[in-house]
């Protein structure tokens, strides 16, 4: 499987962090959400950052985020960005992003015909310039002011390979990833924090709604990284 190391300097203008509440799960229970972020429209033209609690991940698990994100009239601007969806960040480093998860937007060399798509990414946190990103998954083109349904899983096994998946859903189009490996070994898989940042704003606004982080077992059945 190819990847491409780019660079990318994200400006973070604004970020959510979230600690996750974890307790302990039979296999035969379904996942319990541990933290649940507001209905809430951000507006980018801010610098805005939340902070909340801290407590690590309990060793190898799958962390799972799932939502709503409408871009507003976001990706008409020429030169408008793009946005990183992280997990398993550093909540108490705000000076540089780590972790991964998704990028969506117009997202430099990796989206060479301009046209704004999700794909995954994962930050290095040792030099803030490091990223890794995937344009092998590079979804349809995203369209302003509809709104897409997303599900991002980041997985950590036990033999301490790092994996991404992710599903997308936007006016009757839908892409599946599939389960990635992530060659990304700098960042800390045990960390707990989820973040949202953007890049190069240009106007406009993006709503973030109904979105959950849960942890979830670590699963070899690919039916458990779905919808």
């Amino acid at each position: 499987m190819s990847n491409v190391h780019i660079g990318i300097l994200i400006a973070i203008a604004v970020a959510i962090i979230i600690g996750l509440s974890i307790s302990s799960k039979k296999k035969d229970q379904p996942s319990t959400p541990t933290f649940v972020i507001p209905d809430d429209v951000l507006d980018m033209n801010k610098h805005k950052f939340v902070y909340l609690s801290t407590v690590p991940l309990d060793g190898f698990c799958t962390f799972k985020f799932e939502g709503e994100v409408t871009f507003k009239d976001w990706f008409s601007k020429p030169n408008s960005g793009h946005i990183a969806i992280i997990t398993r960040c550093d909540a108490e480093v705000t000076s540089k992003i780590w972790g991964a998860g998704l990028a969506m937007g117009r997202i430099g060399d990796a989206t060479p015909d301009g046209k704004p798509r999700a794909m995954i990414e994962s930050w290095s946190g040792v030099n803030p310039n490091d990223h890794w990103i995937y344009p092998e998954t590079s979804s349809f083109e995203l369209v302003d002011n509809v709104p897409i349904k997303l599900v991002v899983y980041t997985v950590f096994d036990k033999s301490g390979k790092r994996y991404c998946h992710y599903l997308i859903s936007q006016n009757g189009n839908e892409y599946d990833s599939g389960l990635i490996l992530d060659f990304n070994n700098d960042y800390d898989p045990t960390k707990n924090g989820f973040a949202i940042a953007y890049d190069k704003c240009d106007g406009g606004s993006i709503e973030f709604k109904n979105m959950l982080c849960s942890r979830l077992e670590n699963s070899t059945d690919s039916n458990t990284y779905a919808w």
